[in-house]
């Protein structure tokens, strides 16, 4: 029996010892890998395979993403053109729309068409040009409220 447990002993110690080194050899290599936390940047991130990301620097880079990404600046035609790393918050798009709306039913952006403006309304020149109406002088405007007004054209105006 002493003579069995040696042998074993004999064979598995140096197995043991081979798969120790092996494992330490590895672990003292880096495997299963080093961990970086290391912030995401395009050029010392791009190309490495051998140290994986901490999940801090994920984290980082995931919330990063939501804020440097999205702009609620109001649109004009210098800022936003050719912008194409960002993209317009609702809040931005909504209000073009509003604008574009306006400007296409009431013609507004050229002077043309009318459009209440706080409480105000504002007749264009086009009644004068295409129609021969004075707005100041032809015209009978009733505000109901800031939304809705009721406007009366003065056609007898020889």
């Amino acid at each position: 029996m002493k003579t069995k447990h040696l042998l074993i002993l004999l064979l598995v110690i140096p197995l043991l010892l081979i798969a120790g080194y092996a494992y330490t050899e590895r672990w003292d290599s880096g495997w299963p890998g080093p961990i970086s936390d290391t912030a995401y940047d395009e050029s010392t991130w791009n190309g490495v395979t051998d140290i994986g990301a901490s999940k801090n620097a994920l984290r980082d880079k995931i919330e990063s993403i939501g804020t440097a990404t999205i702009s609620d600046t109001a649109y004009d035609g210098t800022s936003w053109n050719g912008v194409t790393t960002i993209g317009a918050s609702k809040n931005a798009i909504r209000d073009q729309f509003e604008i574009v709306c306006l400007e296409s039913v009431f013609g507004t952006s050229i002077g043309t068409g009318m459009l209440l403006d706080t409480g105000a309304l504002k007749v264009s020149a086009i009644l004068q040009k295409y129609h021969a109406i004075d707005p100041s002088a032809n015209m009978q405007i009733f505000l109901a409220n800031a939304t809705f007004a009721l406007m009366r054209a003065d056609l007898d105006h020889d």
